[in-house]
């Protein structure tokens, strides 16, 4: 007898064995589309190794066609090392100016800055230093802290995209002409210079001009194709593991039942969570003071408190223990599986630091980011709109919300590209968004997807690579 769609999903083995096939075959493919193009799924933004240093004096950097490079005083130059060992390019350190003339001749631009960071390959670094006066420095690993600052925030310079917390670049081809520098003010700027040139400061609009002559596109149109789709294989991926990981675990006719039985939360409560929300985006900022978190905790216990004796209303919302432990496994699985999609290699380690400070992040993440997110988007959205219509309606509304709130917010702020935007906002947010509402219409249990949230914020920082 021929089994069908309903009984295969009303049948937890079965069902079980038709996602593991499915997510086999998904796997598969996504592995072969990395073996085919090396560069489909970017490069996980790292910081280079430091081996050499040298130092000069009254250097000039003529290396673009509309931009030039002077250091009127002393300064270093050090060649940056990948993890394999491969030069990825050069830092400098020293008072340095930086001159645009656009090609139209209509604009002149000039920033002073600090430090530098030029990529190259080791051939185009041998023509380089062929007529530059450099003196080696015997310990070249002390400069390493001087450039900390720039090197961890190299990715800014690339076209890159943030995937499951981590930040994933793609690098330019051979003499793909491109520097960042970082100003005075420590601000970085970006200047790209192939078939179009890109001028930007950060947090400020990109300037952009096209080249007369050069032909070079970056990033390659390969990448910007095989990009997304490579994204979209791993999303597939993580939607499958879901419901893997959720099968059989909480019955639809109870959440039904409870819904019947409820009362629909008042306003009052509503409101409440909102403020929540809008407290935490607009307390929260720069370094934590105990005072914000008296103003959340305030927040959090008028949300609490009018609702103690309310068991129903409790489960409603999320916070049960029915089958608590396989929820928090599950979560913890599937956030581990997602960050390991993310970095795409194994960490080798955890980074140096107190555990009580470990556990402080933690703890400040779940409660205060993690927790409040969830929820505003699963209560008060999702759990709401369900009520007046069904789980899937409420969970694809949920989600083109949340996109929505991302592009307006990433259009207000007039940094990004074009295709860095379409990438975020229109493929990787959406997604993302639809796997964790996915994974609390699953549970029920807002617990267990804040904690799925936090272990996404978490783990980036936590894991070294």
């Amino acid at each position: 007898m021929k089994l069908g769609w309903k009984a295969y999903t009303q049948n937890p083995i079965a069902f079980s064995i038709l996602l593991f096939v499915v997510f086999i075959l998904v796997a598969s493919s996504t592995v072969l589309m990395m073996i085919g193009d090396a560069q489909v799924s970017g490069e996980l933004s790292q910081p280079m190794q430091i081996k050499e240093a040298y130092s000069f004096h009254n250097i000039q950097i003529s290396y673009f066609d509309y931009a030039m490079i002077s250091f009127p005083q002393n300064g270093y130059f050090i060649p940056g090392y990948n993890q394999d060992g491969y030069l990825e390019g050069i830092f400098f350190w020293g008072e340095g100016i930086f001159q645009f003339h656009s090609p139209d001749g209509t604009s002149k631009q000039t920033y002073p800055f600090r430090k530098a960071f030029l990529p190259m390959d080791e051939a185009s670094y041998q023509i380089l230093i062929f007529d530059l006066d450099l003196a080696p420095i015997p310990n070249p690993t002390s400069l390493e802290s001087t450039i900390t600052s720039i090197n961890s925030q190299r990715s800014f310079l690339y076209f890159s995209y943030n995937l499951f917390g981590y930040t994933r670049y793609y690098p330019a081809q051979q003499d793909g002409h491109l520097i960042l520098l970082e100003g005075q003010d420590q601000a970085l700027i970006r200047y790209w210079e192939n078939q179009s040139i890109l001028l930007q400061k950060e947090g400020e609009k990109a300037f952009h001009y096209q080249h007369p002559s050069l032909q070079q596109e970056y990033p390659v149109p390969q990448s910007m194709t095989g990009g997304p789709l490579f994204i979209i294989s791993l999303f597939t991926m993580a939607l499958i593991a879901t419901l893997l990981l959720t099968t059989d675990i909480i019955s639809q006719p109870q959440w039904k039942f409870l819904v019947g039985e409820l009362k629909h939360p008042p306003i009052s409560y509503l409101i409440t969570i909102f403020l929540l929300f809008a407290g935490a985006h607009i307390v929260i900022r720069g370094e934590p003071h105990y005072s914000q978190y008296i103003i959340l905790l305030i927040l959090y216990s008028l949300l609490i408190i009018p609702y103690l004796g309310q068991y129903k209303a409790w489960q409603y919302l999320g916070f049960h223990t029915m089958n608590l432990p396989s929820l928090l496994f599950a979560a913890v699985v599937l956030a581990i599986l997602m960050q390991g999609m993310g970095a795409i290699q194994f960490p080798t380690g955890i980074k140096e630091g107190p555990w009580t400070h470990t556990i402080g992040t933690l703890i400040h993440i779940f409660f205060f980011t993690a927790l409040i997110q969830e929820l505003f988007w699963r209560v008060l959205f999702q759990n709401t709109i369900e009520r007046y219509s069904n789980p899937w309606i409420a969970l694809l509304l949920t989600t083109l919300a949340i996109t929505i709130s991302n592009l307006i917010f990433n259009l207000a702020t007039e940094t990004w590209l074009p295709r860095q935007l379409f990438l975020q906002s229109m493929i990787i947010i959406p997604l993302g968004s639809l796997i964790t509402g996915l994974f609390y219409q699953r549970t029920r249990n807002i617990w267990a997807t804040s904690l799925f949230t936090t272990l996404l914020i978490f783990l980036p920082q936590w894991l070294q690579f």
